[in-house]
């Protein structure tokens, strides 16, 4: 999180915890700022105490690329398109993992690398205190 002074980050991380839609704002100027809206805020003065939504008068519009977090001026904006976020698909990649055995205490220098295999691994050979090691 960009660091925002103090107490005011502290509170936005505890009042902005929402799901975002995805959006693409317009600037007045013309540039494009893609990221997910935040909830309107009516002035950073009051970030602390948020006011019923019929009095909210969003000034404020509140964006978030997972980069950074922007607070835009609403008379700057030209206009904001709603997109629909890409879907996104989980898959497990399953490979057998080392439970046990001998572990890396210091680093030496690379001896070879072996090109990547058809499962996108490679084999490293190590120089350490007993010999070459490939890891």
């Amino acid at each position: 999180m960009v660091v925002l002074g103090g107490l005011v980050g502290g509170v936005l991380c505890g009042v902005l915890q929402v799901d975002l839609p995805a959006a693409v704002v317009v600037m007045e100027d013309g540039r494009l700022i893609p990221g997910k809206l935040g909830p309107p805020i009516p002035s950073v003065g009051n970030i602390g105490r948020i006011p019923p939504e019929s009095d909210i008068v969003p000034l404020i519009l509140f964006l978030d690329d997972d980069l950074r977090r922007i607070f835009l001026p609403r008379r700057q904006v030209r206009e904001v398109r709603q997109e629909e976020g890409p879907v996104e698909e989980k898959f497990r990649i399953w490979q057998r993992v080392m439970r046990g055995g001998p572990t890396v205490q210091s680093v030496g220098p690379i001896l070879r690398i072996q090109p990547f295999d058809e499962y996108g691994r490679r084999i490293l050979t190590m120089s350490t205190a007993r010999g070459p090691v490939d890891i």
